[in-house]
């Protein structure tokens, strides 16, 4: 609902679509609450004020660390959509988003089933799976996911 209210009207041969809404470009406090995305829709417009184009650009080209430390200082946004963020949209191949299912998939293969804070997953995944660390959550969150 936010990219038909905020994007564009995209067509790709017989399907059409909307495109994600460009940096600024939300900029209705009361069109973005229709959209029904609940508390979030504050921590969006917030977001979307602070987030331009240029600053997605030096993002992109600066460290992954950088990028996170700079994403979180954005009311809303914590580790885990930082790195999502990070992952997804700026190409940081070393960002590792933890959510319910990397967690299982890690302490079940990794730790052996024992708990294990998201620090000591992080950490993990650094030393096992290196710099491309982004592509081996996506193997597991799927492989986790298919399991259920």
């Amino acid at each position: 609902m936010i990219s038909e209210t905020f994007g564009s009207r995209i067509f790709h041969e017989e399907h059409e679509g909307f495109s994600f809404p460009a940096p600024g470009t939300i900029s209705n406090h009361d069109a973005l609450r229709a959209c029904k995305i609940g508390f979030r829709s504050a921590f969006i417009y917030e977001a979307n004020k602070k987030i331009d184009e240029k600053k997605l650009i030096d993002l992109r080209n600066s460290s992954y660390e950088y990028a996170k430390a700079e994403l979180t200082k954005i009311k809303g946004i914590g580790d885990k959509i930082a790195d999502c963020i990070s992952l997804f949209s700026l190409d940081k191949l070393d960002a590792f988003p933890i959510d319910t299912w990397i967690r299982k998939v890690m302490t079940e293969h990794y730790f052996i089933a024992k708990k294990a804070s998201d620090s000591k997953i992080r950490a993990l995944a650094s030393d096992y799976f290196g710099k491309f660390r982004g592509y081996a959550n996506q193997y597991l969150f799927f492989y986790r996911r298919m399991l259920n």
